[in-house]
């Protein structure tokens, strides 16, 4: 039955494996806390103190709010790096910062042997670490977890052809898990960049490094329809070797509010492999 779960994993959609972690954070936040008290008072320890249960809520509802706007959810799970790790930890930071500022707000106490006391402020510290561990280790269980699912799907073939993919949220990871199912093509993720900063250093950068006087870009042709556009393009540039480098390209754009939201790039990756050697 347990392989029969772990199989399923990849199938299933972002919205649902999403929820799966939100719950699986909303759990860890609870056992962190308890571990924290317990371990603090050298007990086993349930708060049940109005304003104490009042604090954890907030903080909890903080470190969700946390780990959402740090884009861990939009963690490609195979993938996470230390940058991942380090955002983790900035969200059990702020759901530990969020206790102790609540805590101390509503001046919570709590009663052991029937002496009440401030909560003591090492709770705090030690539900930061402990939050950390849990929401770390579960994620790195679940890639552990997809990536044998993965494995076990896929049927090795000698004759498979590599290709490097780079994408953003969901198109990137539904064409990574697509062309893995299928077993013919073999993908290989050089890495996953995150943000616009990762992508000019570790992208853009080396490659204009390679080119004499960068690309100049001559649009074709525009196609809109509702929030996207499409552009057609032609690039004309030569790498530092003497080598022409005249790509094609169709530019997807997702235009919200007068604003990019998301660009998908399609263009001849042949050309790249020539022109570059790689």
């Amino acid at each position: 039955m347990l392989r029969q779960l772990v199989k399923s994993l990849p199938a299933l959609s972002r919205r649902k494996k999403r929820s799966i972690l939100l719950a699986y954070d909303m759990s860890a936040m609870v056992v962190a806390l308890w571990a924290a008290f317990s371990t603090r008072l050298g007990m086993i320890y349930l708060p049940d103190s109005r304003s104490v249960l009042l604090s954890a809520a907030v903080s909890f509802a903080c470190g969700l709010a946390a780990l959402y706007r740090l884009r861990i959810y939009h963690i490609v799970l195979r993938y996470f790096d230390l940058g991942a790790v380090t955002r983790i930890l900035m969200a059990a930071a702020v759901s530990a910062i969020a206790w102790v500022l609540f805590v101390y707000a509503v001046n919570a106490h709590i009663t052991v042997a029937n002496v009440t006391f401030l909560v003591p402020r090492s709770v705090a510290f030690i539900y930061c670490g402990f939050l950390f561990l849990l929401l770390f280790m579960g994620r790195y269980f679940m890639a552990l977890l997809l990536a044998g699912a993965d494995h076990e799907r896929v049927v090795p073939d000698p004759d498979a052809r590599k290709i490097i993919i780079y994408g953003a949220n969901a198109t990137g990871i539904s064409l990574a898990d697509s062309v893995r199912a299928q077993g013919v093509v073999q993908p290989v993720l050089v890495q996953w960049l995150n943000g616009k900063q990762e992508l000019i250093r570790k992208l853009l950068a080396p490659l204009s490094a390679q080119l004499e006087g960068g690309i100049s870009i001559t649009p074709e042709n525009f196609i809109a329809d509702g929030e996207y556009v499409a552009m057609q393009a032609r690039g004309t540039s030569k790498t530092k070797d003497g080598k022409s480098y005249n790509n094609t390209y169709c530019q997807v754009f997702r235009i919200v509010d007068g604003k990019v939201k998301e660009l998908t790039e399609y263009l001849d990756t042949e050309l790249v492999t020539s022109a570059f050697g790689k």
